[in-house]
């Protein structure tokens, strides 16, 4: 069979030959396909990343900025307190430069602290109205009114509260540091321009000093740290305790100097029925020109007297002895009869001695006259030299007049118990506490009048100022009025 020529002949060096059935389009590149998708995979992750770390800047900047702006905003607050403290309490005042002088305000009388004490002992001191702080004055030199000083207290104090929350408030206002009277000094002359009217400001001085133990009590305890309620009750309880106990003290101090005034009076009736029992039963001298006898009388029968005794100076006469005339009578003036108003006679043991003779008191004779007594005749005495008459006695004193002697010795046995001040509020009174509190715990009124009439006009306006303005500021009570200045 023959061979087709249009099929050329199979050679070994020719090709193998095409399948029919296979896909005759080119062979795909499996490996690159791979590499592509690889490559956009990691690049949308890529992506994905950064859109993350961009989100993540943008809240990180907004943190930091805010951050900032927070601390910015306290250093700015800060270093604006600090610039402001050290220009207020240590900087120098700028109003230094343009302080008043004499040569601008000649109408300002109280330039030094010496002039106004030497104003303190003029007349016109005595006279003059310049309220409750007569040393400050405006710039014509007049008074500064009511409204203002209290403008001016109410000021000091937040002045003083400021030092103690800054922890520089002192013991005293003399051991103030210098920053701190600067402090205080720039603010109470910047809002009140009148306490420059002083050299060295020593107006501020003196009424800080006058008026800084009083709101350090109020305030402050012993370390210098603000008072709680519970140790400011603590101590109104004590301080009531403490006036409790004196009132106990000066009660039975009354007592007891009321005690001794009263027993003399007691004391002095039996003495007065002894003595007259004694007189009823004395006989009179011998040979008598008509005897008489006189009967004895208890000391029952007699009425108690009431009436304060009357003592009398009475002369007593030396008599002649009846049965021997060659004794010539003489006359001697005793002493005053004693307070018991006993009629006293001598015991004549023989006649003839001269029987000395002493006039009854008026007293007695009256009592035994109401105890229906027989009082024997004085014997008839006619002496060579003639006798002054006495002048007449007085009566028996009245009911009223023996009150009145009794209320004067109860007063001169009180004035010697230990003072007690009325709940006045006024300088006398301030002083009279501060007295009796500081310088003499157990004093007199009496003691106590000739202390307050030895002080001066000055010291006197003292106390007075300084209780118009206890007052004025609700702070008088039993602890600032008993620990102040003794003046």
């Amino acid at each position: 069979m023959g061979r087709d020529s249009s099929y050329p002949a199979h050679s070994p060096l020719s090709g193998p030959l095409p399948d029919p059935f296979a896909d005759s389009a080119p062979p795909r590149y499996q490996f690159q396909q791979g590499a592509y998708m690889q490559d956009s995979l990691q690049i949308q992750a890529l992506l994905e990343r950064y859109r993350a770390l961009e989100l993540r800047e943008v809240q990180l900047s907004m943190e930091r900025d805010t951050i900032k702006a927070m601390f910015e905003r306290l250093v700015s607050s800060i270093r604006s307190d600090l610039l402001q403290s050290d220009s207020t309490i240590i900087g120098p005042s700028s109003a230094d430069s343009t302080r008043p002088t004499r040569q601008l305000y000649p109408g300002i009388s109280f330039w030094t602290q010496d002039n106004y004490m030497e104003w303190l002992e003029t007349a016109s001191s005595r006279t003059a109205d310049r309220g409750k702080l007569p040393y400050l004055e405006d710039a014509d030199g007049a008074p500064v009114p009511e409204t203002t000083i209290k403008a001016i207290s109410k000021l000091l104090r937040g002045g003083w509260s400021e030092l103690l929350s800054r922890k520089m408030a002192p013991q005293s206002w003399g051991k103030v540091s210098a920053s701190g009277r600067q402090l205080v000094h720039s603010l109470m002359e910047g809002t009140f321009p009148l306490f420059k009217f002083a050299d060295n400001g020593w107006k501020l001085d003196y009424l800080a000093t006058s008026s800084y133990p009083s709101w350090r009590r109020n305030n402050l305890d012993s370390d210098n740290n603000h008072k709680s309620r519970d140790s400011i009750k603590k101590e109104e309880e004590e301080a009531n305790d403490d006036n409790d106990d004196d009132d106990t003290t000066d009660e039975q101090t009354s007592k007891k100097c009321r005690h001794p005034t009263m027993s003399p009076v007691e004391s002095k009736v039996p003495s007065k029925k002894t003595k007259v029992d004694s007189f009823a039963q004395l006989a009179p001298p011998s040979a008598p020109p008509s005897p008489t006898h006189t009967p004895s009388v208890s000391t029952a029968s007699l009425p108690a007297l009431d009436t304060p005794v009357v003592s009398t100076k009475m002369p007593s006469v030396e008599l002649e002895s009846v049965t021997d005339p060659e004794i010539t009578p003489s006359v001697s003036d005793l002493g005053p009869v004693n307070t018991d108003n006993a009629v006293s006679i001598a015991d004549t043991s023989t006649v003839h001695k001269p029987v000395r003779v002493t006039l009854p008191n008026p007293l007695s004779v009256h009592s035994l006259a109401a105890a229906n007594v027989d009082i024997p005749p004085s014997p008839q005495v006619t002496p060579d030299h003639p006798l002054e008459t006495p002048g007449p006695i007085d009566p028996l004193l009245d009911d009223s007049t023996s009150l009145i002697i009794k209320k004067e010795k109860m007063s001169k046995a009180g004035s010697k118990c230990k003072m007690r001040p009325s709940p006045t509020k006024n300088g006398r009174n301030l002083c009279a506490h501060r007295w009796l509190k500081q310088m003499n715990t157990t004093g007199s009124m009496d003691e106590f009048c000739i202390y307050y009439n030895s002080l001066s006009q000055g010291q006197h306006k003292e106390y007075d100022d300084e209780a118009s303005k206890l007052i004025a500021e609700g702070n008088w009570n039993k602890t600032t009025i008993v620990a102040g200045k003794i003046y």
